[in-house]
């Protein structure tokens, strides 16, 4: 967890780091445009960065105490001021939020392929064994690895492997001789960094701070954990409050775009996992947020059951009057939804009218339309434009549900119902 400014188009950051509060170490101010190149000032100031204390560094600059930024990544930031969103941006209400659009990535979004979820590989490099109460580390790097697989309704599998070639995702310390150049030497106020989702694949590295601030093994294990939600494709969970900038390049260049909110969280989740400050000592575990979160980006490849189309009266919460509807509902067996689709067809399939839902989360809830069982999700047919009034006559419905992302879709079979 670090510390950013404000909110910008572009935020050029290194890592989605650990840090041991919200303080940095800023260093000695250079402010004269003569010792750093006038169009990297006037860039930075552009994508709201303070350029009070940026350093020059060698290869890089360091800015605002402990953002490390290669000057190839801001030179091709520069030539390449483009943003994107994921277009279901505006459809989620929370705060556990990913990463969008990193640059290397076809499909637009910074989350993982669901096909690539169910055996994220990981290799822990023997440096990680030199660093003060290495096996602390490598225990909590299995631990947390545990935890993300643990989580019920949800697809991500993580598995060790025993060679880096086998791996999608390496733990490394800071200081190896063969870690990344943009994990290596993290300043004294990290914990670890770690990379968001690019190609489809899970971040490809977590770097480990082998003199880093005091942390307990259980707090070792607190640490990993958030940094593998990084990995997966989370944001701080109260990155607005830290000042964290929305948008911008990563590591080595990865284009970072947007800070989605997710699961109808607060706007603030102080006992989230992904929260950005800590202090390295306890093993706080995921929250009830942390875990929807997880469910909504990757769920399970379950079909829902028992999809059931009934007459609905009287209709719900007194918001809609006049004649009896039609509703469904349909046992979700456990999974979070990030949309649903109803169409309605004719007699031979083919469309006649079709209505998304995508403004939260679908989720088995018994009081969400009177009369649908417990344990069941259930809605109105007939109401939503433009499917609603429905005419008489016998009807034909087919029901899907998709995850955030949209490359994972169970369609059920068309139901007929005569009305």
């Amino acid at each position: 967890m670090k510390k950013n400014n404000l909110l910008a188009i572009l935020l050029l950051f290194l890592l989605a780091a650990c840090q041991k509060n919200i303080q940095t170490n800023t260093g000695t101010a250079v402010q004269n445009a003569n010792n750093i190149p006038g169009n990297v000032i006037d860039y930075l100031k552009s994508v709201n960065f303070n350029t009070d204390d940026i350093r020059d560094v060698g290869d890089s600059y360091i800015i605002e105490g402990d953002i490390i930024i290669s000057k190839s990544t801001i030179s091709t930031a520069m030539k390449n001021n483009t943003s994107n969103s994921h277009p279901e941006t505006q459809n989620h209400t929370g705060t556990l939020q990913y990463a969008v659009n990193p640059v290397n990535s076809p499909d637009g979004t910074g989350i993982i392929a669901w096909n690539n979820t169910q055996n994220i590989t990981y290799f822990i490099d023997p440096s990680v064994n030199n660093i003060l109460n290495g096996n602390d580390w490598v225990a909590a790097i299995q631990t947390a690895a545990q935890r993300w697989t643990n989580i019920a309704n949800c697809s991500l599998v993580l598995n060790q492997v025993g060679a880096a070639a086998n791996a999608q995702l390496i733990f490394i310390a800071d200081n190896a001789p063969n870690v990344p150049p943009a994990g290596a030497n993290l300043p004294a106020n990290i914990y670890a960094g770690s990379r968001f989702p690019a190609n489809n694949l899970v971040g490809t590295f977590v770097s480990i701070n082998h003199a880093g601030p005091n942390s307990t093994a259980v707090g070792k294990i607190h640490v990993i954990t958030h940094e593998l939600g990084h990995a997966v494709g989370m944001r701080h969970s109260n990155w607005a409050q830290v000042g964290e900038a929305v948008n911008g390049l990563g590591i080595g260049g990865q284009q970072v775009m947007g800070a989605n909110l997710l699961a109808a969280s607060p706007t603030n989740d102080p006992t989230s996992i992904m929260i950005a400050n800590y202090d390295g000592v306890t093993n706080s575990g995921f929250d009830n947020f942390d875990l929807t979160a997880a469910q909504d980006l990757y769920p399970d490849n379950v079909t829902p059951a028992n999809f059931t189309i009934f007459v609905y009266t009287p209709a719900r919460g007194g918001d809609h009057g006049g004649p009896s509807a039609l509703a469904f509902y349909v046992n979700l067996n456990g999974n979070t939804w990030a949309s649903y689709t109803m169409d309605r067809l004719d007699v031979n399939g083919n469309l006649i009218s079709t209505y998304t839902f995508s403004n939260g989360l679908v989720q088995n809830n018994s009081s969400y339309v009177t009369g649908v069982p417990a344990g069941n999700f259930g809605d109105l047919i007939g109401w939503h434009t433009p499917q609603g009034p429905l005419p008489s006559g016998t009807l034909y419905f087919r029901l899907s549900f998709a995850n955030y992302r949209g490359d994972l879709r169970i369609t059920l079979p068309t139901k007929s119902r005569t009305w």
